[in-house]
């Protein structure tokens, strides 16, 4: 709460301290002064009812209190409280009331009675039942009867007959003790009853202003003629400080964090206390009045009285008492109902518990699938028939055991971390390598932890495990057939291009060089043509281990055509390619014998190095085949490595050979035709005929540079000759006559 809140509850502070100084410095330092008289001191008093009356205002429009009967009231007896003492002091209104020894001042003095009491009656009654209600009631009236009866007679004569007092008499006797009787009982119930109030403090308070407000009363009313001047002025001062404690009380703010219903003493001695208080007030009564032996007339008809109230009181009882029993008989017939659903219930849960126990027995001992119940600490608890029977195991063997036993020690600690976070109410699945009972297979089991919840607390976990042995195998074996050449048992083209991606990334990283081999073997399509493909795949399988014997193993090696090998290697020279090359020719020099047939093989090669030959999968190759082609053309064990001159010469052939078809269209081709004479007769007996190439780019072409290209399309020169061959022909009939 902010500074400014407080600010009232620090100026009452100081009003109550600058009061209470004020009265005992005119009543004990100076009592004998001039300017002390009673006027003044009555003022100041009512300085401190006005400041009290304003201070209670001006809570209520700050909302700091509720505007509600309790406050109002205290407002309205604070309020006649301050005109009775003003009339009083200023001897305004003399208006005599037809009430002897009664003035209007009193008049008011009552209504602040009233009003206080019934405050505090009020508040106290809306925190009870009926019952309650009754019972406060009539135990106050019994107290009151009893006490007031007490006081009456030790405090007046005990022969005096009330028809003979005035009604003012009768006010001053009965109203006002009876009424300040009533405030001490308020303030003493306030003690032994919960709080009623919204803070504790304020509990305090008020039974400090009921209990001090009561006792001011009953000695001023009763020894005023036997006190002096001071005394009574001291306890009219005394009086007004109780009513600044209800102005502090209604600055207090409310305690949020406080349970509304809290107890000064203990709530069991309160409730007891409270019982035998009433009865204990009669009997105190009764005891006196025989201790007396007198018929005084006071005393009979308070013992009477009273016990008209006790009367009263085991009626109120026994009217609860029937009240309860039938409350109770109603609440029997529900609970027997309730009882007999209840236990309906229990029998239909119970039956439903038992088959789902029993599903899940069969469930658990029946499942296809190992499962295993293990505690937090993965001490084995259960386990179902599939598992003793994958395991080859008894039940008996594996409970009470470490579940960690069965599984190998390089797994262990992944499957302890998937037990702690089982503990943690996380399930989670891996895959974990058993030990077989032979203790040679490996089993592969894939595990599916999860906790066993039970109220929100984790106790244990089940294991539930799928035998991926056989998927784990044939998961193997397509991954080995898929970068593996079933023939010879080597890499294939997809094994190779990741090798050779690798290759790549890691020369980029390290700036190193390596060798591309690309490998054809010659003549091997005569083999599969004549002797079969069986005989050609023993050749291959051959032919790949003649290979391995001579590399390292580190060295990739992959089979990615029919006849075409590759091979990549690292950290090598282009001398020490060569020389591999050599020994790759060494070793395929030996006849391969299959089936009682020999076979001679030759290699052709062609390297790329890196980064000269290529900086990329597709390129390296591309450029290791141009230059293996390359090699095929210079014969058998041939070697050559790409460069630019090679590239060029590739460059130049690819575009003939794209050029060609083009050149009959373009009327590129033409004849020269050589006369054949006869040395001896002298006469022409044929003709030579020579074509030639015009290529309107790169000039006249030689014919052994397009001639071997036009081998591979002979098409193409017999539709030019059928189409050309008739003006040729014209053309050698004019050179016979010319040559004659």
């Amino acid at each position: 709460m902010r500074k400014h809140a407080y600010v009232q509850f620090y100026v009452l502070i100081l009003a109550l301290i600058a009061y209470i100084s004020f009265c005992c410095i005119f009543l004990f330092v100076l009592p004998n002064h001039y300017f002390v008289s009673d006027f003044n001191i009555r003022l100041s008093s009512l300085v401190v009812e006005t400041t009290v009356f304003i201070s209670l205002l001006y809570s209520i429009l700050s909302r700091k209190i509720k505007l509600g009967v309790f406050w109002i009231c205290i407002i309205i007896a604070i309020g006649c409280f301050l005109i009775g003492n003003f009339i009083s002091a200023f001897q305004v209104l003399n208006v005599e009331l037809p009430i002897q020894n009664f003035s209007i001042s009193d008049v008011f003095l009552l209504f602040f009675l009233f009003f206080f009491l019934f405050a505090f009656f009020y508040k106290i009654m809306m925190e009870c039942n009926k019952w309650e209600k009754a019972y406060l009631l009539c135990d106050l009236c019994i107290v009151v009867t009893a006490i007031f009866t007490l006081e009456w007679y030790l405090f007046n004569k005990p022969s005096a007959n009330i028809l003979f007092f005035s009604i003012g008499d009768v006010f001053l006797s009965f109203i006002f003790p009876i009424i300040d009787l009533l405030l001490l009982l308020l303030g003493v119930t306030l003690i032994f009853r919960p709080a009623i109030f919204n803070a504790k403090s304020k509990l305090f308070i008020f039974i400090l202003v009921l209990t001090g407000l009561a006792i001011t009363d009953y000695l001023y009313f009763y020894l005023q003629d036997d006190l002096s001047d001071r005394s009574v002025i001291l306890l009219r001062c005394l009086y007004r400080v109780f009513l600044l404690f209800i102005a502090i009380a209604a600055t207090i703010p409310k305690n949020t964090s406080s349970k509304r219903n809290y107890f000064i003493v203990n709530p069991t001695f309160g409730e007891k206390l409270l019982v035998i208080f009433p009865y204990l007030a009669v009997a105190v009564l009764i005891g006196f009045t025989l201790k007396e032996q007198t018929s005084s007339a006071t005393l009979i008809t308070g013992n009477c009285i009273a016990f008209v109230f006790v009367l009263i009181r085991h009626t109120i009882v026994r009217m609860q008492n029937k009240d309860l029993t039938e409350a109770l008989k109603v609440f029997n017939n529900q609970l027997e109902r309730t009882v007999i659903q209840r236990t309906r219930d229990l029998i239909n849960k119970s039956n439903d518990l038992v088959k789902n126990q029993e599903r899940f027995k069969s469930l658990y001992e029946y499942h296809p699938d190992p499962i295993l119940t293990i505690d937090s600490n993965g001490i084995v608890l259960n386990i179902n028939q599939a598992g003793s029977m994958l395991l080859g195991k008894e039940s008996a063997a594996l409970i009470g055991k470490e579940c960690f036993s069965i599984f190998l020690d390089e797994d262990k600690s992944e499957l302890e971390s998937a037990i702690k976070k089982g503990k943690r109410c996380s399930s989670s699945s891996l895959q974990l390598r058993v030990k077989n009972n032979n203790e040679k297979d490996i089993l592969f089991w894939y595990v599916t932890i999860v906790p066993i919840m039970i109220e929100g607390q984790t106790f244990g976990s089940y294991v539930m495990v799928k035998d991926i042995t056989r998927m784990k195998q044939q998961q193997d074996e397509i991954n080995y057939l898929a970068f593996h050449d079933t023939v010879t048992e080597i890499g294939n083209r997809i094994f190779f291009q990741q090798e050779l991606d690798r290759s790549i990334k890691r020369a980029q990283k390290t700036q190193d060089k390596f060798g591309l081999l690309y490998i054809d073997l010659n003549r091997f399509k005569t083999i599969n043509d004549t002797l079969g493909h069986s005989i050609g795949d023993r050749v291959l399988k051959e032919v790949a281990k003649r290979f391995r014997t001579c590399l390292s193993p580190t060295i990739p090696l992959a089979r990615i055509g029919g006849d075409e090998f590759a091979i990549i290697v690292h950290n090598q020279t282009e001398q020490q390619l060569l020389d591999l090359c050599k020994t790759l020719f060494r070793i395929t020099e030996e006849p391969f014998v299959v089936n009682q047939h020999s076979f001679y093989l030759s290699l052709s090669i062609g390297i790329a190095v890196y980064p000269f030959g290529g900086i990329n999968t597709t390129t390296l190759l591309q450029h290791a085949d141009i230059a293996m082609y390359s090699a095929k053309e210079k014969g058998n064990n041939a070697v050559c490595m790409y460069d630019e001159t090679l590239s060029q010469k590739v460059t130049r052939r690819l575009r003939l050979e794209q050029d060609l078809p083009n050149a009959i269209e373009n009327n590129e081709l033409f004849l020269l035709y050589q006369p054949q004479i006869d040395s001896k007769a002298g006469k022409v007996i044929g003709a030579e005929a020579l074509i030639r190439w015009q290529h309107p780019e790169l000039g006249l072409i030689s014919p052994f540079e397009f001639i071997p290209i036009a081998e591979e399309t002979a098409q193409i020169i017999l539709r030019w000759y059928s189409k050309t061959g008739t003006q040729y022909r014209d053309k050698l009939f004019y050179m016979k006559r010319c040559f004659r």
